[in-house]
């Protein structure tokens, strides 16, 4: 399928993913090795700056676990000196004393983890234990940093090298859109030649035999094994339900087994329609559900008819409605005659007919008033089918409504046969549902211009979606038990083979759902028109529904991303800004292990985030102090007699500690904004 399929290559939007993923580049598979190239370009541009900031980071880290096991003595300059103060302050705004030693003027410098270069007021000689002169301080063991650098640049290439191999492929998806001038919904003409409706049925019957093939591989634990096969639309498969319910018909004992809980359901419920592949802003939502159920062979709805002088064998009409074929009326739907066990065949035999929502004018088969539906649902489809077992012998016995084998045969053996001559009757009810976004449902046979593109494309694909036209063209060859049938015998069936079947008719539907969701995106049929087929596509829908389909790309392409696209050239100038030298010259003796040159990356980390975190621990100390001194105050007041305390006075030392200042003493900045708002301390 993906070879014969084109592929829309440029950019474009994939609706069903978040901004900004869903901006995508498809291109062919060798534009990956342009992208790789691009990358080592940028590599060799970036590493140079990286390996020195990364060298920094290994230097702060040593800086850091040194001094949390050897720290230094108290800091010779006060919390409140600026990061990137010059350390060259004049003498003249310092009060020193006899015992000032003269210190060299220092270049301005980053001051990280508190480290300072300044004096206090005095500085104590090495032999008060306060601190010593830089070029006394014990060096720091530098053998490390090579070694360090060398696995950091080894480690940093291959990984390098790993998320360029990967970088066409993530964060992007490996969808495309399918590339085609030709879009919609074509249909054989009316009034053609006999030979143009034998082709049109040829071709039928291979879409429903592509479809039946594709759900036996991809639906089902099948699929496990063939992910190649299944890997073209955009889900694999469609997910659904099964649950049992009560007789749908309103004559309930037209349902075998007395009609309690004998039907199975199967439902996708409201599904997006991404799913099928559709990529438009706000899809719609569709609903495909089908009820099979087997059905009475007793009441009369089957008689047996006896040999007369013109048929040796007995005959059996099964009465669910009259069929008409536009000239000949019979007042019976199906009729068998003999035991097919007596058929040299090791086969099923299987016929199917269908009534529409179209009515019997238009339909083959008109079914009785009994098997009128009961449950809610627009434009019900009803298929019947009548399936027999014909020369099979089973290894096994199963008392399944549609496929029994009880007798033993031959007798007093562990093999089984059918021994009922009569054919068994399967009905199911399908329902197509087609919804807004928004939850507006409506028709499935019109098409709402004011639904949008989205609406009119998924109705198109669920057309055929049918019970009947999963089965139609393929009849007993479609059936699960003709797998296990060879030689004339047969492994042993499902206790509720018939569910089995119904699933995989159903299962079917889907999938032809999906390949006309495909055959709509590239008006597959346009190239027999005018002369056989026509456009039934709406005017208001024509050529609107090109280039609105995704598919799993072929191997040939790739989808990349557009914002890693963009954004690893800009990380890549970042890295090369912080990476460059701030001019201000090499660090000093007395800044050690810090060596090199002084980077930008250095004045943003300790302008940025040194200086943040000083002032949010400077702001949490000022709450801790404001909180402290007014829970000191309320307890106080509670404690002293309310005549001991006044206005003018503070409160007393605890402790040692003046914990609240008096009326004269300047507040903290907390204090200041509560005073200004007006709030009170108490």
């Amino acid at each position: 399928m993906s070879s014969s399929t084109s592929v829309r290559t440029g950019l474009w939007h994939d609706q069903s993913r978040g901004w900004p993923y869903n901006i995508q580049i498809t291109a062919p598979k060798g534009w990956d090795v342009f992208v790789q190239l691009m990358l080592g370009v940028c590599l060799g541009a970036v590493w140079p700056s990286l390996s020195r900031i990364i060298a920094r980071i290994l230097q702060l880290v040593r800086y850091g676990w040194h001094n949390l096991w050897h720290p230094r003595g108290k800091s010779r300059v006060e919390e409140s000196t600026p990061l990137l103060e010059n350390s060259n302050q004049s003498t003249g705004d310092r009060a020193r004393t006899d015992g000032d030693l003269p210190h060299p003027s220092l270049p301005a410098s980053p001051r990280f983890l508190g480290h300072t270069s300044d004096t206090d007021d005095s500085v104590s000689s090495p032999a008060n234990g306060v601190d010593e002169f830089p070029m006394q301080r014990p060096r720091l063991d530098h053998s490390w940093l090579p070694k360090a650098l060398s696995f950091c640049t080894l480690t940093g290439v291959i990984g390098w090298a790993v998320v360029s191999s990967f970088t066409t492929q993530i964060p992007a998806s490996s969808l495309g859109l399918v590339s085609s001038t030709q879009c919609g919904s074509w249909s054989l003409r009316r009034g053609v030649d006999e030979s143009a409706l034998a082709d049109d049925a040829l071709l039928q019957s291979a879409k429903e035999r592509r479809a039946g093939e594709y759900e036996h591989a991809c639906y089902g634990a099948q699929s496990a094994t063939s992910s190649e096969e299944c890997s073209f639309f955009r889900t694999q498969a469609i997910p659904s339900t099964v649950t049992r319910t009560d007789c749908p018909f309103k004559n309930q004992s037209l349902c075998a087994g007395r009609g309690l809980q004998i039907a199975t359901r199967f439902t996708t419920g409201r599904v997006d329609a991404s799913v099928l592949g559709l990529n438009v802003a706000n899809p719609p939502k569709f609903n495909r559900t089908t009820i099979c159920v087997p059905l009475n062979m007793d009441q009369g709805f089957v008689k047996e008819i006896a040999p007369d002088k013109y048929h040796s064998d007995y005959r059996y009409e099964y009465h669910f409605g009259s069929r008409n074929d536009g000239r000949h009326t019979w007042n019976y739907t199906f009729r068998t005659a003999g035991d097919p066990f007596n058929y040299r065949v090791a086969a099923y035999s299987v016929s199917a007919y269908e009534s529409t929502p179209y009515g019997p004018e238009h339909d083959y088969w008109n079914p009785i008033s009994g098997l009128d539906i009961i449950y809610p649902g627009k434009d019900p489809y009803l298929t019947i089918m009548f399936i027999s077992s014909c020369r099979i012998i089973y290894r096994g016995a199963c008392e399944d409504h549609i496929f029994p084998a009880t007798e033993e045969y031959p007798p007093g053996s562990s093999r089984f046969r059918n021994a009922d001559p009569r054919a068994r009757p399967l009905a199911c009810i399908d329902w197509n549902e087609v919804c807004t976004h928004d939850g507006v449902c409506d028709s499935m046979e019109e098409g709402v211009e004011g639904y949008g593109i989205g609406y009119e494309f998924t109705r198109s694909a669920m057309r055929q979606s049918t019970t009947f036209k999963a089965i139609k063209a393929r009849l007993g060859n479609a059936l699960l038990a003709n797998e296990k049938v060879g030689d004339y015998e047969s492994f042993r069936l499902d206790r509720e083979q018939w569910v089995l079947e119904s699933r995989a008719l159903f299962n079917t539907s889907l999938a032809r759902m999906q390949f006309d969701a495909l055959d709509v995106a590239i008006g597959a049929g346009h190239e027999k028109a005018p002369e056989f087929y026509e456009e039934v596509t709406p005017k208001w829908a024509q050529g609107k529904m090109c280039g609105i389909y995704k598919f799993q790309l072929p191997k040939e392409y790739a989808n990349i991303n557009v914002w890693a696209l963009l954004g690893i050239p800009l990380l890549v100038l970042l890295i090369i800004g912080l990476g460059r030298e701030a001019g201000r010259g090499p660090f000093t003796e007395d800044e050690y292990p810090l060596v090199g040159e002084l980077l930008w990356f250095d004045v943003i980390f300790d302008s940025v985030v040194l200086s943040s975190c000083k002032a949010i621990c400077s702001t949490a100390r000022s709450c801790y102090r404001y909180y402290q001194r007014w829970y000191q105050r309320r307890g106080t007041r509670k404690q002293a007699p309310a005549s001991t305390i006044t206005p003018d006075q503070g409160l007393p030392e605890l402790g040692g500690s003046q914990l609240l200042p008096g009326p004269g003493a300047p507040l903290t900045p907390v204090e200041q904004s509560f005073r200004a708002s007006g709030a009170e301390l108490d």
